[in-house]
C-alpha cells in the first residue's frame, strides 16, 4: 500500500473506535490492487493466500470536503470473515488526502 492509501484507510478506521484495532493490525501487512476499470481509485485488499474477500458489510464511509473533488466519497467494506475487502471510491478519479475525509454528518460538509 502507498502512504496515501494507508492514511485514507486509517482515517476511515478511526470512525470505528476500539473495534477498529483488528483492522489496524491488518493494515500493517495489507496488500492491495486496483478493483475497477472505470478509472476510479477503488482498491481491493488481497489476503496473504492471494484471495480477495467478497465484500459483505460496510465498515465506514466518508465524504470528501474538497472543491476539486465535489460529490466524492469513500466506503470501506469488510468480508464475512472480518477481513478488509475493498475501499470503494466514487465521484473521483484520484484518492483524496486523508485530511479531506469526514464521516457523513460531521465536518464542514461536502464542498
Amino acid at each position: 500500500m502507498t502512504v496515501r492509501e494507508r492514511g485514507v484507510v486509517e482515517r476511515l478506521v478511526v470512525q470505528l473506535g476500539g473495534t477498529g484495532e483488528p483492522l489496524r493490525a491488518q493494515l500493517r501487512e495489507a496488500r492491495v490492487r486496483t478493483s475497477c476499470d472505470c478509472g476510479c481509485p477503488s482498491l481491493e485488499f488481497v489476503l496473504p493466500d492471494g484471495a480477495v474477500p467478497a465484500r459483505t458489510r460496510i465498515l465506514a464511509d466518508a465524504y470528501v470536503a474538497s472543491p476539486v473533488q465535489r460529490g466524492a466519497g469513500l466506503v470501506l467494506w469488510a468480508g464475512a470473515d472480518g477481513h478488509l475487502a475493498e475501499l470503494e471510491a466514487y465521484g473521483t478519479t484520484r484518492l483524496p488526502t486523508p485530511g479531506t475525509l469526514f464521516p457523513w454528518g460531521t465536518g464542514p460538509g461536502p464542498a
